[in-house]
């Protein structure tokens, strides 16, 4: 019947099979949804079948929250049967009838509403917030795509630590990993949180990326696992857990299917948050493994992590800032922290003399002499130095 109604205009089947057109009027895009009735949801996510509605109100029924249920035309203004208005005006998420069945229809509500909820700072009505937690094993069904695409809303909201904590075991659900971080004490001088809290602050703190989000959240996670205990004070230490937090996290990242590109930053940034930056030779050492930016991130990662200590460990910010300032620096001057970046290269060893395959060994070596300042990267100096320990 749409479809008849539009017959003199350019359409789109975007999705008949749930009644869904596009329609093109001058040059614009307009996306038609017959009123539908959905039946049982086997998948917890896609209706079994969907049947067609002659009314608004039957459509609005099957919709998750007040505040998602609402219509408005010219003729009559706003028409709301289930309160979204005054829901919005409360800061209220509600959800359509009984809250269990919505989320039994599709369990990604459930994430839905906690990304409303700490989005906007609202407040989740009850029955609702008992539902999250009756249907929360319901989301083993969902796609770790969809799932993390929701949960990514939660971790870069303003509200972080509220909506991780008082939800934490929902997030279990596809982190099961986090669990042994929730009462874990630290036991060390330099710490006034237990792990999960000290782990919260952090997310809390770094800047509102989503790649040093999570590896915020789990920059510690292998804390446990590489506990050691001191014999003379009874202290907790924690070497080498860097590693082992970045081996778990790479389970975790390849499980809910991140990109390559995102999953080698985030643990990149895990593996050196406890790496010391604390000269120029330092500072181009992970310039070397990193770009510009991934290098910003990781100071906003080691800072966050040292101002979720006890205060009177806690470095400057004109610390950080003045390692920021040296890569940038190093940076703009076109410094040499790479292989690529030396005053010599390949074809000039072979036309030294030296052998095929000894050249990537020396390149390196006159590297890390060039970062440890033992050598200018000149062409001169470099010569001169492989004809003195490479050539007879």
């Amino acid at each position: 019947e749409v479809l008849d109604v539009f017959k003199d205009f350019h359409t789109i089947e975007t999705g008949l099979k749930h009644g869904t057109i596009t329609v093109r009027v001058n040059h614009q895009s307009f996306e038609i949804t017959t009123y539908r009735l959905e039946t049982k949801y086997s998948d917890h996510r896609h209706p079994d079948e969907v049947s067609f509605s002659k009314t608004l109100l039957e459509d609005l029924k099957r919709r998750d929250f007040t505040i998602n249920s609402m219509a408005y035309n010219q003729s009559e203004g706003l028409i709301d049967p289930f309160g979204g208005q005054e829901d919005i005006l409360n800061k209220t998420i509600r959800c359509v009838g009984d809250p269990n069945q919505r989320f039994e229809e599709d369990a990604l509500r459930i994430l839905r509403c906690l990304r409303f909820a700490s989005r906007y700072d609202f407040f989740i009505e009850s029955n609702s917030n008992e539902a999250l937690f009756n249907k929360k094993d319901l989301l083993r069904s969902i796609s770790s795509e969809r799932i993390v695409n929701e949960f990514n809303e939660i971790l870069c909201s303003n509200n972080v630590i509220k909506y991780l904590n008082d939800y934490r075991d929902i997030y279990l659900t596809f982190l099961s990993e986090l669990k042994v971080m929730f009462e874990y004490d630290q036991n060390n001088k330099y710490h006034c949180y237990n792990l999960w809290m000290h782990t919260l602050n952090v997310v809390n703190q770094v800047k509102n990326d989503i790649n040093t989000r999570w590896a915020a959240l789990l920059h510690d996670i292998g804390k446990p696992a590489a506990k050691t205990v001191d014999e003379k004070t009874g202290y907790y230490h924690f070497y080498g857990h860097p590693s082992v937090s970045e081996s778990i996290s790479r389970i975790i990242l390849n499980r809910l299917k991140f990109s390559n590109r995102d999953k080698d930053e985030i643990l990149f940034l895990i593996k050196l948050h406890d790496y010391p930056i604390e000269s120029r030779k330092t500072i181009k050492k992970v310039l070397n493994q990193c770009d510009i930016s991934t290098f910003d991130k990781l100071i906003d990662l080691k800072k966050a992590d040292n101002h979720s200590t006890k205060p009177e460990y806690h470095m400057e910010n004109s610390y950080y800032q003045d390692i920021l300032n040296t890569a940038h620096q190093i940076i703009n001057n076109q410094e040499a922290f790479r292989i690529a970046d030396l005053a010599i290269n390949g074809h000039d060893l072979i036309d030294l003399g030296v052998e095929q395959t000894k050249i990537g060994t020396i390149l390196k070596e006159l590297l890390d002499k060039i970062l440890s300042e033992e050598l200018e990267n000149t062409k001169n100096h470099l010569i001169e130095y492989i004809k003195e320990n490479y050539i007879w």
